[in-house]
């Protein structure tokens, strides 16, 4: 499990990570290294900032992360709450037999949660059924 200290920030901007802007939330890439998704998406050419390694732009993929205790602004609750929520009840689609309708609502609940980046879902219906 990661976790992410409150004061955490990306090594390129210094904007600490946050998880109301998709934008400014962690991203991983093949090297491993982590940056906000706008500065990796700034990147020409597409060079890691820390060990100049190439990356794949499409393969940039957000982080889900559990923040570290203290890191309860406003802002992030709200935040928190609806990640919360749908964990729960992608949690009980597991749990019931569930009808593909309900399947396809929560899915793209859960895309437009995620945000932009298509690298970042996975079909639920994949899991269930």
């Amino acid at each position: 499990m990661l976790v992410v200290h409150p004061s955490s920030q990306c090594d390129v901007c210094l904007d600490p990570y946050t998880w109301t802007l998709p934008a400014k939330t962690p991203h991983a890439i093949q090297c491993g290294h982590i940056f906000c998704y706008d500065c990796l998406r700034s990147t020409h050419p597409s060079n890691c900032p820390m060990c100049r390694k190439a990356f794949n732009p499409e393969r940039i993929k957000k982080l889900h992360v559990d923040r570290a205790p203290g890191e309860t602004s406003a802002a992030n609750s709200g935040h928190m709450a609806e990640e919360d929520d749908l964990l729960r009840r992608v949690g009980l689609l597991f749990a019931e037999d569930a009808q593909q309708e309900d399947i396809n609502e929560l899915q793209v609940e859960v895309e437009q949660f995620l945000g932009p980046n298509p690298g970042n879902t996975v079909s639920i219906s994949a899991f269930i059924g």
